[in-house]
């Protein structure tokens, strides 16, 4: 089964952006469903990101950690994360690589790698950056893991208003 990682910025700028709360209702109860049938996840830094302020995203975000949002990771997902470290650190300025590794981008990498063929990255994030902003499909590409948007993945899974 495939199982798609989100990175942080999917559920910030949907919840405060296209899909806020109190107008896109199905859109979040599409993704409780998901995440209760194990096709979507974020790892633990994704989870804290979103939980770092006292709002809705964050509120609805803490109701949803047995679910899948919060992965803890286990050796395989460890091993990924360390060649991810091990490249970024390699490839680019230090500032640039301490901020990468301060968040969750390179676990949501990682996560997604150690399932193979079967881990997609989900991430608004583009090529298109700053000059030397480490962006997710850039490591991605590195390494082979699949990179979408998240209207890809909701075209992937069906959802529709």
């Amino acid at each position: 089964m495939r199982v798609y990682w989100l990175d942080a910025n999917v559920y910030i700028q949907a919840a405060n952006g296209p899909y806020p709360f109190d107008l896109a209702r199905k859109f979040w109860i599409f993704l409780d469903e998901q995440l209760q049938a194990g096709r979507i996840r974020s790892p633990r830094l994704v989870f804290e990101e979103v939980t770092d302020y006292d709002d809705f995203l964050a509120k609805w975000a803490k109701q949803r950690r047995q679910l899948g949002l919060g992965v803890t990771a286990n050796r395989d997902f460890q091993d990924c994360y360390t060649k991810i470290v091990n490249y970024v650190y390699a490839n680019f300025a230090q500032h640039h690589a301490e901020e990468f590794c301060r968040g969750g981008d390179g676990w949501v990498i990682a996560h997604a790698m150690a399932m193979g063929d079967d881990g997609i990255v989900v991430t608004h994030e583009t090529l298109r950056s700053a000059k030397g902003k480490i962006k997710v499909p850039a490591i991605c590409d590195v390494f082979g893991v699949k990179w979408i948007n998240l209207y890809q993945m909701l075209r992937d899974l069906g959802f529709s208003f």
